[in-house]
């Protein structure tokens, strides 16, 4: 299964499109953590599994479960749940929606953890990694591991220090 992660996209419609027509025969989910902007009616985001963020004002759910072979996904963008102080809220939800992926956007940080299946992605990172100016994650489960690999916005390139790997 592999899963495309990306949010804070602020408007950015052709990215979106750009990541939907180089990844369309080659990821099974397209998701988008928030604040894209963007009319859910539209489009641009038509193919993906989208969440309303602190910055969208059109009528999207503050949360989604995706039900998958691998197991639930949970998308939110995380802002409701307190993202920027601790993911503790955020791991009961999980736990609620028994989920084994949580997909987040909202802090504007890399990361990624591997907690009972957590995981994340943003878009425009600040930081140490904010010179890359826009980030978005492929992440690969089979039965034995999950990987997670960065790209950049520009050129859609991986970031190599950016993949990382979880046995299951």
């Amino acid at each position: 299964m592999k899963i495309l992660v990306v949010s804070d996209s602020h408007s950015k419609k052709n990215i979106l499109a750009d990541l939907r027509d180089k990844y369309s025969n080659e990821v099974d989910y397209f998701i988008h953590c928030g604040d894209s902007e963007l009319d859910p009616n539209s489009k641009w985001v038509s193919d993906y599994t989208i969440v309303e963020g602190n910055c969208d004002y059109y009528d999207y759910p503050e949360k989604e479960v995706v039900a998958t072979e691998e197991g639930n996904i949970l998308v939110t963008h995380g802002h409701l749940y307190g993202v920027n102080y601790g993911l503790d809220r955020l791991a009961l939800l999980a736990k609620q929606e028994n989920a084994k992926f949580v997909f987040y956007g909202h802090t504007h940080r890399l990361a990624v953890e591997y907690v009972d299946g957590t995981l994340g992605s943003v878009w425009f990172p600040c930081g140490e990694y904010q010179k890359l100016g826009g980030t978005y994650a492929i992440v690969s489960v089979n039965e034995s591991k999950i990987k997670v690999t960065y790209y950049t916005r520009e050129g859609l390139a991986p970031v190599s220090e950016l993949q990382f790997e979880y046995q299951k």
